[in-house]
């Protein structure tokens, strides 16, 4: 077993490697200033093992200009391998000052060294060259599989080369009360901020000497003129879905087609927009969270096939990063079978899981009943189980849906929502079934009634986007199986991502039984403090039942988008 210093020694050769081969990007500072968008990552430890989860902040380093702009929103964040290949994929939430994000380690992976893959759809129109990469350590323990070594990787684009200025590092202190501590003990940290002109934004992490090395990376990023065909546009209110509409075995373009998407399951919701004159669409899905099946479907009068081609949401471009060698034996192993182990018993033994948030059983001012659907309540409610049985869907309509009149129209049938507001009879209601726009009423009137529990009608134009209806026709099966109906051909059942669910179990909070064991190999990580000009702060944390030499890391940016730097060691005896 090594000791502490020579585990501390063997990851800062691995890391001096790393750089030295001058191949992908690191902090940059205010000298060499970014003129479009770009970001930092920084995570709370460098070298994690297969199951654990990574903790990182994200620093928004795009220029002034595009930081007051409504730009990007959403920042694509992959782990990958060194050859490109996506282990998890998430998307997170940024703004002017970036965010937060954690993403977890599946099991089962190669040791070696792999990436943190950040970018924006912007940045794909300037491609993976302006991405931000951080490389990690990752070591499953208990397998002998490794990445292939290759220490001659490079990108598809030469980045440019940005090295962090760590001269700020004494104008930020960080004292502690004394250098040694028992096991479980609280520990006061006092912050200094001695700059008495600029505020600085910091993270800190807490964890064992050897675990930190140099995690953090950026991109030269991509300017908001373009350095490439705009295939990409900026997500600007969460995420967004992109594609275009064609027809034809050519593929043809088709313009102004309405675009309908159906997020399948109780919710309901339910968004459109127009393609434009290249058949080109953008639908954004604001406050929306974790994966959703979507149903996608368009309509347009002179044009009787359509096909929707959807932009994948990541980055598929292909990339070569430096893989070094880890064998079997590698030394660094040990520390993290320990790691692994830790873990492991914090799994069994550590705090539950905390209420997501995003859940309706835990939101009190929870007020859609389930069922419900984008539209709120309806003007009227027909349920099929208050009146007598009739032959089929028309006579429902005609003898007891009285908003609604079927009309034939160009030889076919339409539906017809009446009530008092005259844009009623200009524009063409919205049919749904089980929330799912359909556009052949005919083969909505021929759905068995015995499936069906009710029928909802808005008796009121309805704007969706940028999309106006006259009124609105749901027709609601009591299986929500759409009534076995053959749906739209444009259609298509799509597995989407949203923003990543906000991570509700912070590292650093230990046990509260006493008995159980407390062997967290983050000890403590705070992504966003905030110092004033001259300012002073403090920071506590416990320790855990491991022993050994651990560190304090602590890095940000001052005002002037100079970097800043900070370690301090202490011993858990």
């Amino acid at each position: 077993m090594m000791t502490n210093n020579r585990i501390h020694i063997v990851l800062r050769i691995l890391w001096i490697a790393l750089f030295a081969q001058g191949i992908f990007p690191v902090l940059h500072s205010a000298a060499v200033a970014v003129q479009g968008e770009a970001f930092v990552l920084m995570t709370d430890r460098g070298i994690y093992i297969s199951g654990e989860t990574i903790r990182f902040r994200i620093f928004n380093r795009s220029s002034e200009t595009v930081r007051s702009l409504p730009w990007s929103e959403v920042l694509h964040v992959e782990l990958i391998t060194p050859s490109g290949m996506a282990l998890a994929r998430e998307k997170f939430s940024v703004g002017p000052n970036g965010g937060t994000g954690v993403i977890t380690i599946p099991q089962d992976i190669a040791s070696g060294t792999h990436y943190l893959k950040a970018y924006t759809s912007w940045m794909r129109n300037c491609g993976p060259g302006s991405f931000t990469y951080l490389p990690l350590l990752i070591i499953d323990p208990f397998t002998n599989s490794v990445l292939e070594t290759d220490t001659a990787g490079t990108f598809t684009a030469d980045p440019t080369i940005l090295y962090p200025d760590t001269d700020q590092a004494g104008k930020l202190r960080c004292i502690l009360p004394g250098n040694e501590y028992g096991s479980r003990e609280k520990v006061e940290a006092l912050l200094e901020w001695n700059d008495p002109d600029r505020a600085a934004t910091i993270c800190i992490s807490v964890s064992k000497d050897g675990t930190h090395g140099s995690q953090y990376g950026s991109g030269p990023g991509c300017s908001i003129s373009g350095e490439g065909r705009m295939d990409f546009i900026p997500e600007t209110r969460d995420a967004a879905l992109t594609g275009t509409a064609v027809t034809g075995q050519e593929e043809v373009p088709v313009p102004y087609a309405v675009i309908y998407v159906s997020v399948l399951g109780e919710e309901g919701n339910f968004y459109c927009c127009y393609s434009d004159s290249e058949g080109r669409f953008y639908l954004a899905f604001p406050g929306r969270h974790g994966r959703e099946d979507l149903f996608i479907s368009a309509h347009h009068e002179d044009y009787e096939h359509i096909e929707l081609l959807i932009d994948q949401d990541f980055s598929n471009g292909n990339i070569r990063l430096p893989s070094f060698p880890l064998l079997p034996d590698d030394p660094a192993r040990s520390l993290a079978t320990g790691l692994s182990v830790n873990a492991q018993v914090m799994q069994q033994y550590g705090p539950g899981p905390q209420p997501d948030p995003l859940d309706p059983q835990f939101n009190e001012d929870e007020t859609k009943t389930a069922g419900g659907f984008f539209y709120g309540r309806p003007s009227a409610a027909i349920r099929f189980d208050d009146f007598i049985n009739l032959a089929n869907l028309e006579e429902y309509f005609i003898e007891l849906v009285h908003h609604v009149v079927v009309q034939k129209n160009r030889g076919g049938k339409e539906l017809q929502v009446l009530g008092e507001h005259p844009d009623l009879a200009v524009y063409k209601p919205l049919v749904m079934i089980d929330g799912v726009a359909i556009f052949d009423v005919e083969a909505l009137l021929a759905v068995s009634p015995g499936l069906v529990d009710r029928i909802e009608v808005v008796n009121a134009p309805y704007v969706r986007g940028d999309v106006t209806f006259g009124g609105i026709v749901n027709v609601i099966t009591r299986e929500g199986n759409l009534g076995y109906i053959d749906l739209p051909s444009s259609g298509l059942l799509v597995d989407y991502q949203m923003l990543a669910v906000p991570d509700a179990n912070p590292p650093s909070t230990s046990p509260e039984d006493p008995h159980f064991p407390d062997l967290r190999n983050t000890l403590f990580w705070d992504p966003g403090v905030n110092l004033n000009p001259g300012e002073k702060g403090n920071f506590s944390f416990h320790t855990s039942d491991v022993k050994g030499t651990y560190e304090i890391l602590i890095r940000g940016y001052d005002d002037a988008g100079i970097f800043i730097e900070n370690r301090i060691p202490f011993v858990v005896k």
